[in-house]
């Protein structure tokens, strides 16, 4: 793909997505990339990583969006709700460097049943929004891949979360441009159905699991 079509491609996103020029950025590739880039439709302007594309010398192009923050959040949520006061109550540094231990390799295990699909267990657990958000991201990829006649999976130990990936070999840079705009148009759709909690809600109840209901702060503590 010439640097011609890149940049056209760049003014093709732009239109299409409704994107600020100003919400997109052409990187300086890696040593086994030729081009890559990120960018931010109106609905992406929380995120830090937006969607992503990246092409790579033997061909691929991967497609990426998100991310939710898995590994940050999942970090966040045990130390707010099983870690912290063990810190505060530890006595010596070595307690505390075995706390952040545990903390860590507890992390690694989520992540790992994640990746394995092995939600069940942590329905219950400290993890339990992560858990039913991976759970509906997984029929969300399943709906899109179906949809639009294309694989999109998702990675739990990933910045862009939501990929989905092609061979460009042997294409011509205008069919390039066209498989991009599809592959585009599904992450924009996947990520808008992803942070639905009624939605969401809903077909967690379909598949006997029970909704997750965020916690209200009592009115005393609102501002």
């Amino acid at each position: 793909m010439s640097e011609s079509l890149v940049e056209k491609l760049r003014n093709l996103l732009i239109e299409k997505f409704n994107i600020n020029p100003k919400e997109f950025r052409l990187h300086i590739p890696a040593s086994t990339e030729t081009w890559a880039m990120t960018f931010w439709p109106p609905s992406y302007r929380y995120h830090d990583y937006g969607i992503s594309i990246t092409a790579y010398k033997d061909g691929k192009l991967v497609v990426g969006s998100g991310p939710i923050y898995t590994n940050e959040g999942i970090r966040e949520v045990l130390f707010a709700y099983k870690y912290e006061r063990r810190l505060r109550k530890a006595k010596s540094e070595e307690e505390v460097k075995k706390i952040y231990e545990q903390a860590w390799e507890e992390r690694k295990r989520i992540i790992e049943d994640f990746r394995q699909k092995k939600f069940e267990k942590h329905l219950k657990g400290a993890v339990r929004y992560f858990t039913r958000l991976f759970i509906w991201a997984e029929e969300l990829a399943k709906r899109v891949s179906e949809e639009y006649g294309f694989e999109v999976k998702i990675d739990a130990n990933s910045k862009t979360f939501f990929i989905t990936a092609f061979d460009s070999t042997g294409m011509n840079d205008e069919q390039v441009v066209e498989e991009i705009l599809k592959r585009v148009s599904a992450m924009v759709k996947v990520e808008a159905m992803l942070l639905n909690e009624d939605k969401m809600n809903e077909f967690l109840t379909s598949r006997g699991i029970e909704p997750w209901k965020p916690r209200r702060r009592r009115k005393s503590q609102r501002r």
